[in-house]
């Protein structure tokens, strides 16, 4: 299953924005899973964060389906266990940014990071499609890339905050 949020005149405003939740993921190494995006499946522009094929989170923003920025953590989280995930873009400076952060550290593993890379500036609300959570739009009106397990407290802020902020986050709150 999966939720969609139709697209509304305060979205239009999303020109910087962090992406924020707490997730389990069930199988995450088991192809690519959208846990949140707003992306046009048409044109292919928006933002999408997602778990890659190795099961570490990414995030990519876009103009068009040939033209995406892209980080990923390179780091594959674990399965059934809680983590608190980020994702940011700053539509001023280009900048993407993501963090994982596992709600328990575990001895020997190494699940736990945050990335940042440079995009396009001024990119972040050329879509208008709805925003969904636990899948991807395709061009035929169906869903894609089910998220396999659980997303708790999905949020978005109207303003990119930091690497710093986002790991300081980690402390503040648990699912």
């Amino acid at each position: 299953s999966h939720a969609e949020i139709a697209d509304a005149p305060v979205l239009h405003a999303l020109s910087s924005f962090t992406l924020q939740t707490y997730i389990w993921p069930t199988t995450p190494a088991k192809g690519t899973q959208t846990i949140m995006c707003r992306e046009d499946p048409t044109t292919g522009a928006g933002f999408r964060l997602f778990l890659d094929e190795a099961g570490a989170l990414a995030f990519c923003v876009s103009i068009s389906s040939e033209q995406c920025y892209m980080v990923s953590s390179g780091l594959s989280l674990l399965a059934e266990k809680w983590y608190l995930i980020s994702a940011s873009y700053n539509a001023d400076s280009g900048m993407l940014c993501i963090s994982q952060q596992p709600i328990f550290k575990y001895a020997g593993v190494n699940d736990q990071g945050s990335m940042s890379t440079a995009a396009a500036p001024d990119i972040g609300s050329t879509s208008t499609a709805s925003i969904v959570i636990a899948a991807r739009p395709a061009a035929d009106e169906r869903m894609q890339e089910h998220f396999n397990g659980r997303i708790e407290a999905p949020r978005i802020y109207s303003t990119a905050i930091s690497l710093e902020e986002m790991n300081s986050l980690h402390s503040a709150s648990r699912p």
